[in-house]
């Protein structure tokens, strides 16, 4: 069906009309061991998802369709976001890693201490020419290895 069609009402009531109907052959499909409803939601490019069938007396009252372009997108956004997934949380770090706050610290506090100590490491690793394994270094915790370790 073109866009054009899917925005007419009547047209979208055809639709509906068809896999409705669909459904009225898929229970006449099972009692007579044929298979003339697929047509009814091929048509329109839906795949059949799954069945509805009435607990007591095991015939089917519903269908669960699903359009072939719905499928065939969420495909390939899965496998479009698990590979960019693995690139924007390096390219998040590195982005982040050459940021460096204007912090105003006590030096007597001891949560404040850690933030300078971590901050002169940082430079000094920079100044040695050690700031790529300095960065890679501060993406992993201690635990996180060990938990990588025994293998969790």
């Amino acid at each position: 069906m073109s866009n054009d069609n899917r925005t007419n009402l009547d047209h979208r009531r055809s639709v509906a009309a068809c896999l409705v109907q669909g459904v009225y052959i898929l229970e006449r499909d099972r009692q007579a061991s044929e298979a003339l409803a697929p047509p009814w939601w091929n048509f329109f490019q839906f795949d059949l998802h799954s069945q509805l069938i009435d607990d007591a007396y095991s015939c089917i009252f519903g269908a669960i369709r699903i359009a072939s372009s719905f499928l065939t997108a969420v495909n390939a956004k899965i496998k479009n976001a698990n590979q960019q997934r693995s690139n924007t949380l390096e390219d998040s770090f590195l982005a982040l890693a050459g940021w460096a706050p204007c912090l105003f610290v006590n030096p007597m506090d001891h949560i404040c201490s850690e933030y300078i100590g971590y901050f002169e490491h940082r430079k000094k690793m920079e100044e040695i020419g050690a700031g790529g394994i300095e960065r890679l270094a501060t993406q992993h915790s201690i635990s996180g290895v060990f938990l990588n370790a025994i293998g969790k």
